[in-house]
């Protein structure tokens, strides 16, 4: 139990500290000169954006308690936990990813 609480504590200073960083960046950085035309690289940007959001997710431990809290309540006695587990979070994953596509 311990060993669990500190590795919460290390995400959770980790993910503070991401957060800052990524907020003063964000201030520090306020006039953005965006290209004209087609000079923007679009499949670059994408990838960055993605990294950023899987890191963000990676460092925000409200998302260890959701699937921790939410995602047994679909699983059956009889099954085996870790790879229903992993099977929902997948799912979960699909839709996400399907929604922000189409959004």
């Amino acid at each position: 139990m311990k060993a669990s609480s500190l590795a919460y504590d290390v995400v959770k200073y980790i993910g503070a500290a991401y957060l800052f960083w990524m907020g003063l960046k964000l201030l520090l950085n306020l006039k953005h000169d965006f290209p004209m035309g087609g000079e923007v690289n679009v499949r670059k940007a994408g990838i960055l954006a993605f990294l950023r959001g899987f890191l963000t997710n990676l460092l925000n431990p409200k998302i260890g308690v959701f699937y921790v809290t939410f995602l047994p309540q679909f699983i059956p006695t009889q099954a085996n936990v870790t790879v229903d587990s992993f099977v929902l979070a997948l799912i979960h994953v699909g839709l996400t990813m399907l929604w922000f596509t189409l959004l």
